[in-house]
């Protein structure tokens, strides 16, 4: 018994740091060798808590309260896993107006202090 209390504590660690690295990814962007570290970092965490829950699962441990979703949450850690070393830094996914570059083109002008927009 004490074999699967320490796998589910392992399990627990590995999918909690998997998901703060995630929740931090954008702030390791801003240097792009800490974002390739973060990324390979967030990959590895990813699959050793893939492999845990599959283990879990196959020794009929409990994640937090139930059995039945080792299996689901051990396939998308894979899908992070695999998801976390794509780097698609620089490309531009929605061809949409980005108003940071709008402005630095020049093509719209700050609005002076005390203007009043009237809506239509």
């Amino acid at each position: 018994m004490a074999e699967v209390s320490l796998i589910e504590q392992l399990t627990r660690t590995a999918c909690g740091l998997a998901i703060i690295l995630f929740i931090f990814i954008a702030t390791f962007s801003r240097s792009p060798r800490l974002e390739r570290m973060a990324q390979r970092v967030l990959a590895v965490v990813s699959l050793v808590a893939a492999a845990l829950l599959g283990y879990l699962e196959y020794i009929d441990g409990v994640f937090y309260g139930t059995t039945r979703m080792n299996t689901t949450l051990a396939l998308i850690c894979a899908v992070v896993a695999v998801g976390a070393n794509l780097n698609i830094k620089g490309e531009n996914l929605s061809h949409g107006a980005n108003p940071h570059t709008i402005k630095k083109l020049g093509h719209v002008e700050p609005r002076p202090e005390g203007q009043i927009i009237e809506e239509e």
